[in-house]
């Protein structure tokens, strides 16, 4: 039970950090070059996805969608933590496991690139970057201790 005469707990930059993630992930997976390829040069997601002649190195798109969508998620879970800052821990948890989500798509990808001995990593550009790392930092953060 919560005791109403209790102050509220302070805002403190950490309770914003699953904000700052999701936007990062969905600005790069919108708005960012994903990979530089061959003849149409730096291309993003949806120029990527749009056919299979926009996609001349053939990346393994498969589940890619599913980023936004956890990224959303993360979006959604960093408000509550605004919100109610109380629930900080289990709400940086659900965030990590959210952060998985993300990473599904970096899995599968490298998965696919292994088995097809494909050599076109050097040619992802920094949105895939930009995804992969702050993917990883989602489920990280849960480590931050939190008051």
């Amino acid at each position: 039970m919560i005791d109403k005469n209790q102050p509220l707990p302070r805002l403190q930059p950490i309770h914003f950090i699953g904000i700052i993630l999701a936007l990062v992930i969905i600005v790069a997976y919108l708005y960012l070059p994903f990979a530089n390829q061959p003849e149409l040069g730096a291309s993003t997601i949806a120029q990527i996805t749009e056919s299979k002649k926009s996609n001349e190195l053939g990346i393994f798109t498969s589940g890619i969608q599913i980023i936004p969508l956890a990224a959303f998620g993360i979006l959604l879970l960093g408000v509550w933590n605004v919100i109610v800052p109380q629930a900080s821990r289990a709400i940086s948890l659900l965030m990590s496991v959210t952060g998985l989500l993300v990473l599904v798509y970096f899995i599968n990808f490298m998965g696919d690139y292994v088995a097809e001995e494909a050599t076109y990593i050097s040619n992802m550009s920094i949105g895939f970057w930009v995804i992969l790392i702050f993917g990883v930092l989602t489920i990280a953060q849960i480590l931050i201790p939190r008051g």
